[in-house]
């Protein structure tokens, strides 16, 4: 069900977040998020505040309602690292910032292949990328990353000090143009913290990660903290609060009562199974992985026309201004018109397998490995999609990259395990919802015919014998469920449901998804 919208001006609880040290220290640590605290007290000392606040609160609201934030286009941002260390300890290798980087790729481009879409149908990809600022506010070559020694042991939340040259940090970069992210020792125990939307000063817009969290380091400490505090930077709340009236101005995020501490994958405090999955909440880092529509919509509306983060579309540093080059003609900012192939789809049975994508480029790279294998074996191809036959196996990784002239996407990773039910099922048959939204009887339809390739031998299933059709609300409880047969079409009586968004699924006999889509219901 549609929640409103949070109130900032009644958003003062402290996120007092506690959970376990994630394997840095054998001890546990109690430890933070302080993102709402910092808030608060930006609040505290600024009321203005509160009237930009609203301000992108009401423009979120409108541009979530709009079709066209839907696009699949992939967004770019420039980030700066900034690296503050008093002794050589915390002067972090360029390997580990690179990893926090990986990190925050994996996540905002979807690249996980861990996620769980029948469990969570709602789950989405931000389709958001971040670079190394390949410029400087002046337009001269940077490599995204500035160290600067100090002579302070750590920092506090208070008074933002890592964030001033003056107090012992490094001055932010234009926000218009730029992710700043501050890295250094943190007292209290914190994780990190951000700034949201209109939520501080452009001197301070950014995200602060305590040294010992950034970066990929083990099993249980992935990187996570920085893609939950960028979360936060583009407008997302915590999906749980104290109690289970409180929101995150999210549709499709289960209530919570409080925080997911370490991984409990079976919780419900809300009349719910909660979302432990979340990138939002608290969980341990390898057992979060996922944002959802919502949340998806929620980001990309601060990029939309009016949007707090729209000006990161025209960064200087990707695309410097001419006037401003400064005699570094000969260095173009480098293309990033290579995006990593979507709507992956792998489908293995009796060893023969196939797999296909979507993408702009010209070439792609699939890469295979078998178990107990160290190494992946590489297969080239031009086309989006291949198929062969591997003896013996039932499951296997797969990755697949865009090749655009000399430039390479990143990986995108297959989910190949054998419990995978990825559709064999092209996209782009006919299948309708109507009346949408709806307030009674819901009328769905579906084509009587659809193939799937394997190995170029045509296989021809008869969509309408053996089929199913499910609809999920958004908490993943399924609501209805209806054995078709020979039927090509369905009505559905919605009178008495909750009103919000709903998810509709249609399978074959042996669960493989044939089509989905989803219904609101009013």
């Amino acid at each position: 069900m549609f929640r409103e919208e949070p109130s900032y001006m009644a958003l003062v609880f402290l996120c007092l977040a506690i959970f376990s040290y994630r394997s840095l220290e054998a001890q546990e640590k109690t430890i933070y998020c302080g993102s709402d605290a910092y808030l608060q007290h930006q609040q505290s000392v600024d009321p203005n505040l509160d009237r930009t606040l609203n301000e992108v609160a009401v423009q979120t609201r409108l541009a979530t309602s709009t079709v066209e934030l839907r696009s699949r286009d992939t967004i770019v941002i420039p980030v700066i690292f900034h690296i503050i260390y008093q002794n050589e300890l915390d002067n972090l290798s360029l390997a580990l910032i690179e990893s926090q980087l990986e990190a925050l790729n994996q996540d905002f481009l979807g690249l996980d292949p861990s996620r769980d879409m029948q469990q969570y149908p709602q789950i989405a990809t931000p389709y958001i990328k971040f670079i190394f600022a390949p410029y400087d506010p002046n337009g001269k070559p940077s490599t995204g990353i500035i160290r600067k020694k100090t002579d302070q042991s750590s920092f506090t939340r208070r008074g933002d000090a890592i964030k001033f040259d003056e107090t012992g940090g490094s001055d932010a970069w234009p926000r218009t143009d730029y992710l700043n992210i501050w890295v250094g020792v943190m007292e209290g125990g914190y994780l990190g913290y951000a700034q949201f939307p209109g939520g501080g000063k452009a001197a301070t817009d950014g995200i602060v990660i305590n040294t010992r969290y950034f970066g990929r380091r083990s099993g249980t400490s992935l990187g996570r903290t920085a893609v939950h505090e960028v979360g936060h930077w583009l407008n997302l709340q915590h999906i749980w609060g104290r109690g289970c009236q409180e929101d995150d101005g999210v549709a499709d995020t289960p209530n919570a009562e409080y925080p997911g501490y370490g991984c409990p994958q079976e919780r419900e405090t809300c009349g719910n199974r909660d979302m432990i999955g979340n990138l939002m909440d608290l969980s341990d880092d390898n057992c979060m992985n996922l944002f959802t529509q919502g949340q998806v919509d929620r980001m990309r509306a601060q990029f939309a026309p009016g949007g707090f983060r729209e000006s990161l579309l025209y960064s200087i540093g990707i695309h410097p201004k001419e006037e401003e080059c400064n005699g570094c003609e000969g260095n173009p900012p480098p293309e990033v018109t290579c995006p990593a192939p979507q709507n992956l789809s792998f489908f293995i049975q009796n060893g023969y397998f196939k797999a296909s994508w979507e993408g702009m480029a010209e070439n792609y790279v699939f890469q295979l490995k078998l178990p107990f294998m160290n190494q992946w074996i590489e297969l080239s191809r031009s086309g989006k999609d291949i198929a062969g036959y591997l003896s013996g196996f039932t499951a296997f990784e797969a990755r697949v990259r865009s090749v655009c002239g000399s430039e390479k996407s990143d990986w995108a990773f297959f989910q190949t395990s054998s419990s995978d039910r990825k559709s064999p099922y092209p996209t782009g048959s006919t299948f309708t919802v109507r009346p949408n939204p709806v307030g009674d009887i819901a009328q769905i339809e579906w084509m009587p015919i659809d193939f799937h390739y394997i190995r170029g031998e045509t296989t021809l299933r008869e969509i309408g014998k053996h089929t199913y059709l499910s609809l999920y609300n958004t908490n993943g409880v399924r609501v209805y469920h209806q054995a078709c047969q020979d039927e090509q079409s369905a009505s559905v009586n919605v009178q008495g449901w909750s009103a919000g968004l709903y998810f509709v699924l249609l399978t074959d006999e042996q669960g493989y998804p044939i089509h989905r889509a989803k219904l609101m219901v009013h």
